[in-house]
């Protein structure tokens, strides 16, 4: 008898938890579908705009795409739009082109830039030209890989600010150390 109970108590137990997945997928479900009309709400505004516009993909580095990257950069909702697109990345132009079905041409592969054309950039940009600063400026540089809109992005935001390159440096480390401990800590 005490057997037959436990099957019970623990069959009372599944059905409550599948119940609860079951709860909780629709919950997820639900949100998928309010997330895909308001994307697609959003490509039918953008269709509809007779003004010019345009849109950065940032660091679409992986080998496939998703399928909302996929509808905004290949769909036929963009026929006859007014709009352009970006898309930066770090591969090869021809994997770019092969996954985005765009002619190679219309690739720009940018280098990045050296230690000391990124200073050189850094300085002209930000017009700080503090020699006591060319060490941070420096560490900056290889910290962003040279990489030319993480440079630019940078430049903006220190001109914006009117801080140190030192002080940017200093919030950029803090930053990424906080993210690489969150990240490591989700993996």
């Amino acid at each position: 008898m005490s057997n037959a109970c436990e099957r019970i108590d623990q069959t009372d137990r599944d059905v409550s938890q599948i119940t609860s997945e079951v709860g909780s997928l629709r919950l997820q479900t639900d949100k998928i579908v309010q997330i895909k009309g308001h994307f697609q709400r959003t490509l039918a505004w953008l269709a509809r705009l007779r003004e010019r516009w345009l849109i950065v993909i940032d660091n679409a580095d992986t080998d496939t795409i998703s399928g909302n990257l996929k509808e905004l950069a290949l769909g036929t909702w963009k026929r006859d739009t007014r709009g352009h697109f970006i898309i930066t990345t770090r591969r090869e132009p021809l994997a770019v082109a092969e996954t985005f079905h765009i002619d190679k041409n219309n690739c720009n592969y940018l280098e990045t830039l050296s230690e000391e054309e990124g200073v050189q950039f850094m300085i002209k940009r930000t017009e700080m030209s503090d020699e006591c600063s060319i060490g941070s400026i420096s560490k900056l540089v290889n910290e962003l890989g040279g990489l030319p809109l993480a440079l630019e992005q940078a430049a903006a935001h220190i001109k914006c600010l009117q801080c140190s390159f030192k002080h940017y440096l200093a919030k950029f480390e803090k930053k990424r150390l906080k993210y690489n401990k969150e990240h490591k800590s989700s993996v």
